[in-house]
């Protein structure tokens, strides 16, 4: 039985792995890069009015995404469940509807909060 978990323990290993390496990495490469005046300055101090066109894309394309990326992962647990739903049974299908209901209710949440509008 224990057995059965390994997979699992090396994809939870490599998931929790991959973002401190990246950090690391990037640390890495940053360390060597020489500090400008745009990256010193504070960020508490607002945007600069000198010769600024705006912001790249607004904060609100920012925060739809990371909804996107949170609900995405989300509906990835449910290709486990599609594999083993004969063997589940009723059981399965009843756990599977209430963590689909949960994601529904999310989603309404943040759209009824306005969360994905684009402005």
């Amino acid at each position: 039985m224990p057995s059965q978990y390994i997979p699992i323990a090396t994809f939870a290993l490599l998931a929790a792995a991959f973002p401190v390496v990246c950090f690391a990495v990037l640390q890495r490469f940053l360390s060597n890069l020489p500090a400008t005046d745009r990256i010193a300055e504070p960020v508490e101090r607002g945007p600069s009015t000198e010769n600024s066109s705006g912001p790249a894309h607004p904060l609100s394309f920012s925060i739809v995404a990371m909804i996107y990326v949170i609900f995405a992962v989300a509906i990835v647990f449910l290709f486990p469940w599609a594999i083993k739903l004969s063997q589940m049974g009723w059981y399965g299908m009843i756990v599977a509807t209430v963590f689909v209901g949960i994601l529904l209710a999310g989603y309404a949440w943040i759209y009824r909060t306005g969360g994905l509008n684009g402005n």
